[in-house]
């Protein structure tokens, strides 16, 4: 009786309000800033109909930028949506690896415990708990199924290493096995740019099995959830429906077609989106404007460092 008035008030309270009041500083006053698009008509939307869409969807994927704190907000108002009453629905991190699963086991079968931080053994270094913590206490308060998505340290310690070899052993990462060589070359283009173009390129090559690697561990996490209807919160690289997650699916023969929202910083120097909303057409279902949280210039800071 407790868990279906659980899920009864989960359900209540699915369709969230979202407020305005931004909490990333820059360029709240954009034009595009809390819009949210249907990418395949090019058509603005209202955050209700996105949330309807939610709810009705099997699979859903949500790409966040992970330093902003709107994105994280926005996330809880889609997970409301998420939930349903009849349950069986499953919610994975990528914040979540594989060393972790245990005391991830351990939560889901009990009441939301005092100390979940703890029985998680979270690093607050790689992800902030404060970011995070709310929205996993928060699946679990409604009875999903918390899983994690991510590859553990050794494990990628292990691909890095061991390369090609390391996918083949294990079934849950073959799908970065049929990978295109031109998505490869794309990806390791992208890894170059990330790492400020300070590293030689045949020196980053290792890091494309592990960025396949992790998109294929989404992925398989996706496909043997064995929920009804599952959710993936990852950030924005991970959820694109051309190279990552998605992609990743089809690879594994699944035959869902998983609804993708992309949460996305404005840009500063754009006052006509049409072709940014064209270009993302194939990346994304929907995208979700938001303030910028920080013009901080990484690579640069970086570069200064190592004069």
């Amino acid at each position: 009786m407790k868990l279906f008035i659980r899920a009864l008030c989960a359900l209540t309270f699915s369709i969230p309000v979202y407020a305005t009041e931004w909490q990333s500083p820059l360029n709240q006053d954009h034009p595009q800033v809390g819009k949210v698009y249907e990418l395949s008509s090019q058509m603005e939307i209202s955050s209700t109909e996105l949330y309807d869409k939610v709810r009705k969807a099997s699979i859903v994927l949500v790409g966040e930028k992970h330093d902003n704190p709107d994105h994280h907000r926005i996330e809880r108002d889609i997970l409301k949506a998420f939930i349903r009453l009849e349950g069986n629905q499953a919610v994975i991190f990528e914040m979540l690896d594989d060393s972790q699963q245990p005391g991830i086991d351990m939560a889901n079968e009990q009441p939301v415990p005092d100390n979940l931080k703890k029985i998680l053994h979270w690093d607050d270094k790689q992800w902030a708990w404060d970011d995070y913590g709310p929205i996993i206490k928060q699946a679990l308060h409604a009875r999903a199924k918390v899983q994690a998505g991510n590859l553990s340290r050794d494990q990628i310690r292990s691909i890095y290493s061991g390369g090609e070899e390391v996918l083949t052993s294990n079934d849950t990462l073959t799908s970065a096995l049929g990978v295109n060589n031109a998505l490869r070359t794309s990806m390791l283009e992208e890894i170059y740019t990330e790492h400020c173009e300070m590293l030689p390129r045949d020196k980053l090559a290792p890091m494309v099995n592990i960025q396949l690697a992790r998109d294929a561990r989404m992925a398989a996490a996706v496909d043997q959830s064995n929920a009804k209807s599952t959710l993936l919160i990852a950030g924005g690289y991970h959820v694109r429906k051309d190279n990552a997650v998605p992609l990743h699916l089809r690879l594994r023969d699944n035959k869902e077609h998983p609804l993708v929202i992309m949460l996305r910083e404005v840009d500063p120097t754009l006052q006509n989106y049409t072709d940014i909303l064209k270009g993302m057409a194939s990346q994304a279902d929907y995208v979700w404007f938001t303030p910028r949280f920080t013009d901080r210039d990484y690579c640069s800071d970086l570069k200064t460092s190592q004069k």
